[in-house]
């Protein structure tokens, strides 16, 4: 695991940051939590398809279908492709979502190999995993989060926000620029937490992004 920055940021250093991860054996799982057992799929989908419409997006399909909407973590898992990028998800159902990669808006967005992203599916939920101590809230935001931030309410009331793991990724692709959805660690109170979408600089200098829907994961009780 690394950080990587743009190819137009060429001062080769970044500072420290926080990164969140989560880790699955690929498939179709169940997790108890609150007594109620909630569905999670994890999988790995390979393609060199790279991102700049809503139209150039592939399927991945769920290996078995979701009774609501899931909400749909995805990351980059190999760099066979030199050019730095991320992935992007969309059009999510509850058969199937859009998966793609993004590049820099600068970028020729041809990739010249097959990447693999790989991606968890998880049913919203908020509640105390059975059996243990740990909480579990999955969640997916209005389509408002912008560059100028959005406050999400969130009880995080007993957490020792210290501690808590917050993952975020975005769910649709309103804005035709290339950006990710971050949060705020100092933003983190017991009743919520700040989200922006992020765009990066290597076309323009304009930052200004539409609304976006961004999924919410956040662990705690550790």
């Amino acid at each position: 695991m690394k950080l990587e920055e743009w190819a137009y940021q060429t001062d080769g250093s970044h500072g420290s940051e926080f990164i969140s991860y989560l880790v699955s054996t690929p498939g179709v799982h169940t997790l108890s939590v609150g007594g109620s057992a909630i569905q999670i799929e994890a999988g790995v989908h390979s393609t060199a398809t790279a991102t700049t419409t809503n139209s150039q997006f592939d399927t991945v399909t769920f290996t078995s279908a979701f009774s609501t909407t899931p909400v749909v973590f995805a990351s980059l898992g190999s760099t066979n492709d030199p050019d730095p990028a991320f992935a992007r998800v969309g059009n999510i159902r509850t058969n199937s979502f859009a998966a793609a990669i993004t590049e820099a808006d600068a970028d020729d967005y041809v990739r010249s190999a097959n990447d693999d992203i790989h991606w968890i599916a998880i049913e919203a939920v908020a509640g105390t995993v059975d059996g243990s101590s740990t909480t579990l809230q999955v969640l997916v935001t209005d389509v408002a989060v912008t560059d100028s931030g959005y406050e999400q309410v969130v009880d995080l009331s007993g957490e020792d926000l210290t501690r808590l793991i917050v993952g975020s990724k975005m769910q649709t692709k309103t804005g035709g620029d290339s950006a990710v959805a971050r949060y705020d660690q100092t933003s983190l109170t017991a009743t919520g937490v700040t989200l922006y979408s992020q765009e990066e600089q290597s076309l323009d200098n304009e930052t200004t992004h539409t609304t976006e829907s961004v999924g919410l994961l956040l662990v705690g009780g550790q």
